[in-house]
């Protein structure tokens, strides 16, 4: 098994794209056209300018607007899925000391806030 790299990839977009032209709305271009948006999610670490380049190229080639959105959609979404060792976990968020990074006027105007809600609480130290 092959690993493709950043070149196969500007490669086959362009491909896909002749294929697409040759073959509009058919099965097999739809289908090929999954297939490498799974091997782009796929790659493990992606670089800030191997996804400028695959997005140049995507604006580059002619696509209908639904297939260039959704290509453009699978790149959107190399950041969340490949984190490396990273985890993304929703929950709470605690800091111990507030004050270094409010000013006094922060303070003052927290201290004349009226309305409370449940997901700021302020303990004075």
């Amino acid at each position: 098994m092959s690993v493709w790299k950043l070149e196969d990839f500007l490669a086959e977009l362009d491909n896909m794209a002749e294929l697409h032209k040759k073959r509009p709305n058919s099965v097999l271009a739809q289908g090929l056209w999954s297939c490498v948006c799974a091997k782009l999610t796929a790659v493990p670490n992606w670089r800030a300018q191997e996804v400028t380049q695959l997005m140049d190229k995507v604006d580059d080639i002619e696509l209908p607007g639904e297939l260039k959105s959704n290509t453009l959609g699978a790149l959107d979404s190399l950041v969340s899925t490949n984190l490396g060792h990273m985890k993304l976990v929703a929950g709470t968020q605690t800091m111990e000391a507030l004050y270094p990074y409010l000013s006094k006027a922060d303070w003052s105007t927290l201290g004349e806030c009226t309305v409370t809600t449940p997901c700021l609480s302020l303990l004075p130290a």
